[in-house]
């Protein structure tokens, strides 16, 4: 009677081990796969952006009176497929305005709308990305705000150098995060009043304002200079911007082909001193070559993560193309002749592009 007992007890102790064992491994089963889905619907998507806005609102429905579902932190990852609304709105983002369309997202394994302002594209190369895991990694580090302005640039730059790998897509990513954050510096105005109390001579106004200051030829210059950025002046105010060269060296490469470009438009752009107080600086026909070189760009990556910017930036050039600046008009006050300069680069521009971007401008300007 005890060795039945003592069987007994020892079948049950050996059963609830074997259910317990296969609910661990159930548990487990279910566990990879809840993992494996989730990074599927990450790794699906194809367009990567991150919040530049915090506590951005992430709603229901594409349209600002939905029902509010999460609010996402500056800097946090977010994925599409590139789904967006028909139609855009104005919306005011950290007192800037904005008029963009709305863009379904999925974060975390959740998903809604948001307002398009508020989100920054980095990635959009119609495939499938191979460092999900790595990226929030790397964009909480690049956007560390713990540091003062011009350590923060050095940080940056320092990132860049240790991230860097034999990736070009990733090597992308990097540089335009990079962007991103230095030119946020740059439009600090906490900079101004120590740019602005420094006793700059005509001739070092004048070298800022063509770009072509000497940032290592004294210590306040090659402060920030290590820090990614260079001089500019217009309106007898020295400022600052994003100097490509140091973000390009910091990573080294390889790049895509695509970034190339793009990188030697932002160098030719931190170079030129296309424009400035309200008149022309350079001459019309390096206004008209840029302008195609940036044209042409967008014909041949126009889901570049940063061809809409371009296109903003285009809209002055084409301006000036078209009738000319304040200060240099295409046609004489007086006279109202035309100044023989313009049908040059008109004539310039139409050989050398087709189907350009100014010809939209044209059309909205005769309705």
């Amino acid at each position: 009677m005890y060795k039945l007992s003592l069987y007994l007890l020892l079948f049950i102790v050996i059963l609830s081990s074997s259910c317990k064992s296969d609910k661990q491994s159930i548990s487990q089963e279910h566990n990879q796969k809840t993992a494996q889905s989730n990074i599927s619907k990450r790794t699906e998507t194809y367009q990567i952006y991150f919040v530049s806005v915090n506590n951005l609102r992430v709603r229901e429905d594409k349209t600002k009176s939905s029902n509010v579902i999460h609010k996402l932190k500056e800097g946090k990852i977010v994925y599409s497929n590139g789904e967006v609304s028909d139609f855009s709105e104005n919306v005011v983002l950290r007192g800037k305005e904005f008029n963009t369309l709305y863009h379904k997202i999925t974060f975390d394994g959740n998903s809604g709308w948001v307002y398009g302002g508020g989100i920054h594209k980095i990635y959009d190369k119609g495939e499938k990305d191979s460092f999900t895991e790595t990226l929030q990694s790397f964009l909480t580090q690049i956007g560390n705000k713990d540091k003062t302005l011009l350590d923060r640039g050095k940080y940056i730059l320092k990132i860049l150098q240790q991230e860097k790998s034999g990736s070009a897509e990733w090597n992308d990513i990097m540089y335009l995060m990079a962007e991103y954050h230095l030119k946020n510096l740059t439009n600090d105005e906490n900079f101004y009043s120590t740019l602005e109390n420094r006793e700059w001579s005509p001739e070092e106004y004048k070298s800022a304002a063509y770009q072509q200051y000497d940032m290592l030829s004294n210590e306040f210059a090659n402060k920030f200079s290590s820090a990614g950025m260079k001089f500019t002046a217009s309106e007898g105010t020295v400022g600052l911007i994003i100097d490509p060269n140091k973000m390009k060296k910091a990573i080294g490469g390889p790049f895509s082909n695509s970034m190339k470009e793009y990188i030697k438009i932002k160098l030719i752009d931190a170079n030129t001193r296309f424009f400035s107080d309200g008149g022309i600086s350079s001459s019309l026909n390096e206004i008209v070559d840029f302008t195609i070189l940036v044209e042409k760009f967008l014909q041949v990556y126009p889901s570049f993560p940063r061809a809409e910017d371009l296109r903003k930036e285009l809209e002055y050039h084409h301006s000036v193309i078209i009738h000319g600046s304040v200060n240099s008009p295409a046609y004489d006050f007086f006279s109202k002749e035309l100044n023989p300069e313009w049908p040059v680069a008109w004539n310039r521009y139409m050989k050398n592009i087709d189907k350009g971007l100014i010809l939209d401008r044209v059309a909205v300007r005769n309705k």
